[in-house]
């Protein structure tokens, strides 16, 4: 479930349309140590439709 206290984005805690989307970007940072000591950044661009509460 969403738990919109964790953001300050008032669009990301109401319900939209069916055809409407909304983008989000994803990003972890990987610290690797082997076979070299270097930071490793992942992002990934997901797609969600908001629906309200049942």
């Amino acid at each position: 479930s969403w738990d919109s206290t964790v953001h300050e984005c008032p669009q990301l805690s109401r319900g939209a349309a069916a055809d409407q989307r909304v983008y989000l970007i994803v990003r972890t940072v990987v610290q690797l140590s082997h076979p070299a000591e270097m930071q490793l950044v992942l992002r990934k661009r997901i797609c969600v439709n908001l629906t309200g509460r049942q």
